[in-house]
Parts: C-alpha cells; sequence; structure tokens
C-alpha cells in the first residue's frame, strides 16, 4: 500500500483542473489518452447525484472535493468580449478591455468571409488569454445567426442580416474563427437562438410567450439554414430559443433537438451540447410563458429529454431538476449523457489537459488588443460600410469647413451597439476628425429620440460651414434585446433638425447609424434630398476612424446593405408576429426580405455605391461540374446527381455546379474593392417563384485604376433547388438565369433536363403541419 501525497507547490492554477494532484490525477479524466467521452465519462461516474445536478446549470459549481473548479458556461463574444457572467473585465491595467469589433450586421455587409474569420479568430485568441488568468470561460455564446427578416426587431444588430445563404457563408467563417480548423477545439462557439426566433415583442406579446407559427417549406427554406451551417460546421454548442415554434416551446422540442440537429443534419458528437437560453426552461411552465407543463420540475424534465443539455438559469434552479429526478420524471442515464457531452467539449477544449501540452494556456494580457487586431477592427469598419447615395460631393475636399451635427456625431459607447464589452479605446466621429486636421464645429442638435437646446447652436454653426455632416439614425435607446421597434421612420426629433439644416441650401452629407433600416426617401428624393448618404451600422473601436477616412477618401467604400430597407408604411401593414415569407394575407401580401417582397423598397438589399467605375465582365470559361452532366447547351439533372456517387444529401447539396470567373475592372481613378453578388432567377418548379436569390458571393481586393481581377463565383447544387412544401429540396428541370449586381451587369443561362429530384427529404413534424 502507497500513501499518495500531493505536491507541496502551489496548484498549477486555480482557474483550471489539477491533474497533477489528488484525487483528480487518479481519475480517467485526466488521461490524455483516452477518447473525450471516456475520460468525461469517467468523471461524472466520480460524482453523487446532487453534485451532478449542480453542474447541469449555467452557473456551475464543480465538486471540491475532487478539485473540479466551478464554471462559468455564459460568456458572450458577438464582436469581442462581452458583459456577461463569464467574463469579468479588470477595473483598469491588465485584462481591463478587449477588442471591439463591428457589431454583427456591419461585418455582414462588408460579405467578406476571410474578414469574418480573421475576426472571430481574434475573439477566440483573447477569450483564451482572460481565460488563462480565470477571466473567461472556454467557450462563447455566440455567433446570433437568426435572419434580420423585419426591420424593427431590436437584436436584428446582432446579425449578419436578412439573407439565408449569406447568413450560412458567414456562421461558417465564424466558427472556423471561433473554434480553429484542428480537431482539438480553440473555443466552443454557440450558435443561438434555435430556432425561429425574431421577437422581442408586438403589442401585448413577448418574446417570452411567442408561438412561433411556420410551415416546413418556410422553416426548411428560411429560418433553419443557417443552423444547418452551424451543424456542418461542427459547432461546438447550440442555444434553444425563448419562443414555442407551432405550439411547442424549442428547449422542450425533441423534432427541433432530436430529430432535425442531431437525426437529419447528423450533428451528434460526443461533444456538442444544447443549452437553453437564460430562464427559458421556466418559460416552459410560467403562466408569463407558455405554460406547457404543470410544474417546473416538469418543465426541467421535458427540457433534458428533448435534448436540452445545460440550464441557463442560477444555481437553485438545481434544486428542481433534482426534485424531476425523485418524481422519476428523469433517469440518471439521462442525467450523465447531459453531463458527459458538457464536460467532453472541455476536455476537447484542454480543460484538463497540463499547460505544457496547450500553447493557449500560455496566452496572456500581451494578446489582447494587439497591433495586428487593431488591423482587423478598423479593416471590419471600413469595410461594412455602405455608400447609399452620392451627387458626387464624396470623397469631401479636406479644405472644406464642417458643421458636424447629430446624436452620433461625438458617439463612442455608442459605436458598440449590444452585447459589448470594455473596448480599449474608442474613435468617436468628431475626434477622428479632428486627427485628420479639418476643420470641424460640433453641436449635438437632436438626441435620438428627444429634442435638445443645442439645435439653435447646430443650425447656426451650419450656416457658417461649407458642409454640414449630419451623424444620427438609431441605437440600443431604441432597438435592443427585449426592445423592438413599432416603426421604421426616422425618429421626429432628428427628422426636424435635418428639415432645419436642408432649408439652409447648404451641402449636407448624412451619415445613419443603427442596425435596423429607417426609411430614407426624404432624404433620397425631391428637392431636401441629401447630397450623399452613408450607413455606417455600428462599426466598433476604429468607427469614427474609418467613418471619417471614407468621408474624405482616405479609403473607398465598398459595403452593401445585407438587409431590404421599407417604406414606413410596410410596419404599419405587416405585423412583426406573421412568420410567413412569401406574399400572403397575413403581410398584405407583399412578402418579405429580397426573395419575396413584392413593394417597391427605398433602399434594396445588396445596394452599395463605390468612388469609381467599375465595368464587369465573364473572365474566361464558365465550368460545369462534372462535365460529364454537360449535354450541350444544356445540364441534365439525372446525370448531374449520378456523376455524384455515393454522396449524402448534406454533402451532395454542397457540391459545385458552376464556377463562374467575373473580372472586375476599374475604369475610374480610386483604388477600391467591389463585392460581387450573384443571383439567381427562374420560373423553374412551381408558383410562386422567388424573385430572385443569392448564390454566391466574393470580395475583390484593392483594385488599382485601370486594373482588373478575377474572382470566381461558385454555385452549388443548394443554390439551383426549391423547397416544396413538405421542407424537401428537390431540383426541377427549366431555365435558370444567374446575373451578378442589382443591375444585371453581366448574366448568364443554364438550362437543366430531365426529372425531378428530391435531394433532401425534410423530416415531418410529428403533428399536424400549418
Amino acid at each position: 500500500m502507497y500513501k499518495i501525497i500531493n505536491p507541496i507547490v502551489p496548484p498549477v492554477s486555480l482557474f483550471f483542473p489539477d491533474c497533477s494532484r489528488e484525487p483528480l490525477c487518479s481519475n480517467e479524466v485526466c488521461n490524455r489518452e483516452l477518447s473525450p467521452s471516456r475520460r468525461a465519462s469517467s468523471l461524472i461516474g466520480s460524482l453523487t447525484i446532487g453534485e451532478k445536478m449542480l453542474n447541469l446549470v449555467s452557473n456551475a459549481t464543480g465538486v471540491p472535493r475532487l478539485g473540479l473548479p466551478a464554471y462559468k458556461w455564459q460568456t458572450e463574444g458577438l464582436h469581442g468580449l462581452a458583459r456577461s457572467p463569464g467574463v469579468v473585465f479588470a477595473g483598469g491595467g491588465n485584462f481591463s478591455a478587449a477588442t471591439s469589433f463591428p457589431q454583427a450586421i456591419s461585418s455582414g455587409a462588408a460579405f467578406d468571409d476571410d474578414l469574418v474569420e480573421a475576426i472571430a479568430n481574434v475573439i477566440s485568441t483573447e477569450a483564451r488569454a482572460f481565460s488563462n488568468y480565470g477571466r473567461s470561460a472556454l467557450g462563447l455564446w455566440t455567433p446570433n445567426i437568426n435572419p434580420f427578416k423585419d426591420p424593427r426587431w431590436g437584436r436584428g444588430q446582432e446579425t449578419p442580416g436578412e439573407d439565408p445563404y449569406h447568413l450560412q457563408r458567414y456562421v461558417a467563417a465564424f466558427i472556423r474563427g471561433l473554434q480553429g480548423n484542428s480537431t482539438s477545439r480553440k473555443v466552443i462557439a454557440t450558435c443561438k437562438h434555435f430556432a425561429a426566433y425574431d421577437l422581442e415583442g408586438f403589442g401585448n406579446i413577448t418574446r417570452l410567450a411567442f408561438d412561433a407559427l411556420v410551415t416546413p417549406q418556410e422553416l426548411s427554406e428560411y429560418y433553419l439554414p443557417p443552423f444547418k451551417s452551424c451543424a456542418t460546421s461542427n459547432v461546438g454548442a447550440f442555444m434553444c430559443s425563448y419562443n414555442s415554434l407551432n405550439g411547442i416551446p424549442a428547449c422542450a422540442d425533441p423534432y427541433l433537438l432530436q430529430t432535425i440537429l442531431r437525426e437529419h443534419w447528423g450533428w451528434d458528437d460526443e461533444d456538442q451540447w444544447v443549452t437553453s437560453d437564460c430562464g427559458a426552461v421556466q418559460l416552459i411552465w410560467a403562466p408569463i410563458g407558455h405554460n406547457y407543463t404543470n410544474t417546473l420540475n416538469e418543465a426541467t424534465a421535458v427540457a433534458l429529454k428533448a435534448g436540452t443539455d445545460l440550464e441557463c438559469n442560477p444555481a437553485i434552479n438545481a434544486d428542481f431538476l433534482g426534485m424531476a429526478y425523485n418524481q422519476s420524471l428523469i433517469s440518471e442515464n439521462e442525467i450523465d449523457k447531459a453531463l458527459t457531452r458538457l464536460y467532453s467539449s472541455l476536455v476537447k477544449v484542454g480543460y484538463f489537459d497540463p499547460p505544457q501540452a496547450q500553447p493557449l494556456r500560455s496566452l496572456g494580457w500581451e494578446s489582447v488588443n494587439t497591433t495586428e487586431a487593431q488591423k482587423v477592427a478598423y479593416a471590419a469598419a471600413v469595410s461594412g460600410i455602405v455608400l447609399i447615395k452620392n451627387d458626387g460631393i464624396l470623397p469631401l475636399s479636406k479644405n472644406k469647413s464642417i458643421a458636424l451635427v447629430g446624436p452620433w456625431a461625438n458617439a463612442t459607447t455608442q459605436m458598440q451597439g449590444n452585447y459589448y464589452g470594455v473596448a480599449p479605446y474608442l474613435k468617436s466621429p468628431l475626434s477622428a476628425a479632428r486627427r485628420l486636421g479639418l476643420s470641424v464645429e460640433y453641436a449635438l442638435g437632436a438626441n435620438i429620440s428627444d429634442t435638445d437646446p443645442s439645435s439653435v447652436v447646430a443650425v447656426e454653426l451650419a450656416k457658417a460651414a461649407d458642409v454640414i455632416i449630419f451623424m444620427g439614425g438609431i441605437d440600443n435607446t431604441v432597438e435592443a434585446e427585449s426592445l423592438d421597434r413599432n416603426n421604421i421612420m426616422w425618429p421626429g426629433p432628428q427628422l426636424s433638425l435635418l428639415r432645419s439644416l436642408f432649408a439652409l441650401n447648404k451641402p449636407i452629407i448624412v451619415v445613419q447609424m443603427g442596425g435596423g433600416q429607417v426609411d430614407d426617401s426624404e432624404l433620397l428624393n425631391g428637392n431636401s434630398s441629401v447630397n450623399a448618404l452613408l450607413w455606417a451600422g455600428y462599426p466598433g473601436q476604429e468607427g469614427g476612424a474609418a467613418i471619417f477616412d471614407i468621408i474624405v477618401g482616405n479609403a473607398a467604400p465598398a459595403g452593401r446593405l445585407p438587409v431590404t430597407q421599407y417604406p414606413t408604411s410596410y410596419a404599419d401593414v405587416v405585423p412583426e408576429v406573421d412568420m410567413a415569407l412569401r406574399p400572403g394575407p397575413g403581410n398584405a401580401n407583399l412578402g418579405r426580405t429580397h426573395i419575396w417582397y413584392t413593394g417597391d423598397p427605398i433602399v434594396q438589399f445588396g445596394s452599395g455605391l463605390h468612388y469609381t467605375d467599375f465595368n464587369l465582365s465573364w473572365g474566361g470559361n464558365i465550368h460545369i461540374t462534372p462535365s460529364s452532366a454537360y449535354l450541350n447547351p444544356t445540364i441534365n439533372i439525372q446525370r448531374l446527381i449520378l456523376a455524384r456517387g455515393t454522396y449524402n444529401w448534406l454533402e451532395l447539396l454542397a457540391q459545385p455546379v458552376l464556377t463562374l470567373p467575373l473580372e472586375i475592372s476599374n475604369v475610374g481613378t480610386v483604388k477600391s474593392d467591389f463585392v460581387a453578388l450573384l443571383f439567381l432567377k427562374s420560373t423553374a418548379g412551381p408558383e410562386p417563384w422567388p424573385k430572385q436569390t443569392l448564390v454566391s458571393y466574393s470580395r475583390a481586393h484593392d483594385i488599382m485604376p485601370n486594373s482588373s481581377s478575377i474572382v470566381e463565383l461558385t454555385v452549388n447544387i443548394e443554390g439551383l433547388v426549391r423547397v416544396d412544401e413538405t421542407g424537401s429540396r428537390v431540383l426541377y428541370p427549366g431555365q435558370y438565369t444567374l446575373f451578378v449586381d442589382l443591375d444585371a451587369a453581366v448574366e448568364h443561362k443554364i438550362t437543366l433536363t430531365g426529372e425531378p429530384v428530391v435531394l433532401e427529404y425534410f423530416p415531418q413534424p410529428p403533428r399536424k403541419s400549418l
């Protein structure tokens, strides 16, 4: 017999389990030769039933007797480490801040997957640096990947935009940046909110009790594709949402969490888990929620059985898990399954491994807000700015005197949007203008939603200036979590001030801020129209510098609007609670998004001007894959599918069909990026037909005057399919037109022949469909 004595030296870390000491070192969780699930199972097998309950909630207590530290799973990092239970910013000095990137809606406007991956890579690096000093968990509850279909949604700013294809590409890049490409994850990413969540409140209906009524067709076609991309990107976790879907709370829905997610999409690795949104399990039962069960004990049970592994709740909710267990509503095997998934993910991210085996454990404060991170933040802010109108006033001559006016003109934390952390610095527009040596005078003029006495001063400054720059729009005071708008107009006090400025007959540049769009029709049309209009979203710590560099021509705009800008009347006749995309009685036959909207948008999805001129042409042969499917001049559907061999349906949809080389020629005088958006339209398949669908995009960088760049636009099989009423994906014969940009500058037609083929059979819900 031997007595094991722990070493006298202090533990390796206060924030990680110490596998060099007893009692943990004798547990197989410390054996790096074993699989993550085997290691996690060994740990779970050492816990009492009470200890298991205490670690199925977001503020997990750990197990002190085993040397397992407490762990806060809820850690936010949407566009930089953010204030949340799992992130601890110091009051000053080391770890007092983290790089603050543009909000997701602004990064989405860049249409640049490499940039998105670079942003996420910095975020995950900084999370690991914070975690080494007990200031962050090893997982981030991001990204928010719900499509932004209604402009009133207060959290639309957290998403990349309205288009499901764009969101699929964005989230795949973001997950690559967060998790890395190796078998051991850098951090655990979490895709949220699953599914059909895009409402905070409409009338007396809140997100806490909202029942989203969605047809199988539009669930499969619009609401789920970004999450499918999460699954195929091997994301570590999902978060189920507050709302119900067709009568069943999302966190209690085995159709969502098991049938679709784990079975149909094959997201079933040993270390992948689902968390509830915070408080969502209580809302399964609560009268202010869904009133779906009779007791909270039953709510915790139905959530666990459906596939919700972790409850985002205070530790006290472990008591209700215990009650559910004591009432035999859940079994210990079900508890162990959930805990094994959770702790397998921590094993995979290196939580139990010694620091010498984990290069990421060496990261410290020097890895936060690095020079490279600042460059990425600046590039992201510039790349996401969209030029909506320009009569030639931009870029602005630097010798002009400027009256800088409006509630965003001296913005700092405003520029971060919601889910933000402590930024190392925030470059306001006013400070950026002064750093450039511009002749600028500033007045607030108006608040976001209220008048301000400084409006008189603003008008007097404008009278004396050569040009007026008005910076306004909306911010977190009118759009945020738990806060939807009830209209999409410019706020009245700002519009009133703008009208006073219009009356001066001075050149006016407007910079519109915020995530949700406001109706710009008065600014774009008629005698009072502005000379130039930029949209800059929430541009983060480098926001002011990016905006003024574009205004004076130090940088060139090339962003594209990632949402549709609707007229004010749209919000008057379309209820926010209507989930239909196709035109119908629920949405006044107007439809939603650029795919289905039948009205005239004020500004179209994909709009974006430049400081130079471009000519577009096909830059070589258009490749069809496989070539055996090409029967000049048509493509045979049966040959196209048979040539793919034994791919499963997910792999088959991701296979390329067409590669179109686009030559982008800069025939102007300014170096500029260019975003190529490839759309498709067709009358193949049954009516109604989409107006257009986005099927590919690419951003070309730094095209010099009198130079060209070639980008390849690849169309996968999924880009050609239609979704039928059951939610299944079908490839139909017919003519398809592919065109670049909203003006169809270049186009290419293909014809598919043969018989329709169902490529994906969408699982049907175990209840009556809508």
